[in-house]
């Protein structure tokens, strides 16, 4: 399992990595003042501020993704800009995940209060499985999407080289709208690819 998560995290850019890794510590910084102000409150309201600190993240992976490309790239909101984003939210809540059950884990260990049963660390340990699951088939989804760009690309470059071999009647209009997708699609393809580290 552990080359699993290891395979999983080496699809993403260290940029992206990096944002994901930043916003899991700041929100585990952050949340816990929240929860331990929260203790008193009753069950329905801490559910909705548990659910509200979930978006914490999303929140800081936006605004950190927002800055370093605005700053690096000089990109500042793009397509490419909310999907780094949105990468990064979800691999740092994968990060969470993963992380706050093995630190439940092993400070139960410690402190006694949980003891090494089979069946309790296989159900932490199969928990912990479809996390990595979930996000692999996430991984999954942007290579499929990635040889359906390839195929579209092909099919507008065919479509553009036919309007270009009938010399005596040149759609300019037709050729630059092609030109145009082709670009928008090349472009998408290359975020994808940098998201993959391909």
């Amino acid at each position: 399992m552990e080359g699993e998560i290891l395979t999983y995290f080496k699809g993403y850019s260290p940029e992206v990595l990096l944002i994901a890794l930043g916003s899991f510590i700041l929100t585990y910084i952050v949340k816990k003042p929240i929860k331990m102000a929260t203790n008193d409150l009753k069950e329905n309201i801490r559910e909705v501020v548990n659910v509200l600190i979930m978006f914490i993240p999303l929140i800081l992976s936006f605004l950190a993704t927002l800055f370093y490309n605005g700053i690096v790239t000089g990109e500042w909101l793009s397509l490419r800009v909310i999907d780094d984003a949105l990468t990064s939210w979800l691999l740092s809540l994968t990060l969470y995940a993963i992380i706050s059950k093995t630190l439940i884990l092993l400070i139960g260990l410690k402190s006694g209060k949980i003891t090494i049963n089979s069946t309790e660390t296989k159900e932490i340990l199969t928990d912990i499985n479809k996390t990595v699951k979930i996000a692999k088939k996430i991984s999954s989804k942007d290579k499929r999407e990635l040889k359906n760009i390839a195929k579209k690309i092909k099919t507008l470059i065919s479509s553009r080289d036919l309007l270009l071999k009938d010399s005596n009647n040149i759609d300019l209009t037709k050729v630059s709208v092609l030109n145009q997708e082709i670009k928008e699609l090349q472009n998408q393809e290359k975020e994808i690819k940098n998201n993959l580290n391909i």
